[in-house]
């Protein structure tokens, strides 16, 4: 079955949000730093099913001028999607990417970001960045396969959900034009 992205707007905001987020943690990256350099490498954890709970909201991304949504339509079904907003730094966060997971490795994803990186050059920004999870390794693979790089990361973000976590947030970043 044949799949299409489509900007987000007022007439198909229902189907934000309806994509699955989960995704299966059976390894995390540990980092080192080397050479001022950050580094990862895997180590495999007990298998698991990671979701968070959803936060953004259609009305902030249809037809605004700092912030842009779109949606991958399968059958009229929603299989992915993707937010993006302009940042204070002068760079395109994206702010939510998922793609349901029967719909995973298909190209959906890179479809959905190639959008983003479009409109962050339309909007003259100077690049993309993202945060994800260090137990998220399909997704740190994605980002960096599309050219982002791994810069930064905060141990204690995900402490407020739950005071025992481990997690680490890590910060992704590909920025347009590498004379920065």
């Amino acid at each position: 079955m044949a799949w299409h992205i489509v900007p987000l707007n007022r007439n198909n905001a229902g189907h934000l949000n309806r994509v699955d987020t989960s995704f299966a943690v059976e390894a995390e990256l540990v980092l080192s730093l080397c050479r001022e350099s950050l580094q990862t490498h895997e180590r495999p954890v007990a298998p698991r099913i990671k979701r968070y709970p959803r936060e953004e909201r259609a009305e902030d991304y249809c037809q605004q001028a700092s912030s842009a949504g779109w949606l991958a339509l399968a059958a009229g079904e929603p299989v992915g999607q993707l937010l993006v907003r302009s940042h204070w730094n002068g760079l395109a966060w994206v702010a939510d990417l998922a793609v349901e997971p029967a719909w995973r490795r298909q190209g959906v994803a890179r479809a959905l970001f190639a959008c983003a990186v479009q409109w962050a050059q339309e909007q003259g920004l100077a690049g993309l960045a993202v945060e994800t999870q260090n137990t998220n390794v399909a997704a740190c693979r994605f980002y960096q396969s599309m050219g982002m790089e791994l810069q930064g990361f905060d141990k204690a973000l995900y402490r407020g959900l739950d005071s025992t976590s481990a997690e680490t947030a890590l910060f992704y970043y590909l920025f347009f034009n590498t004379n920065l």
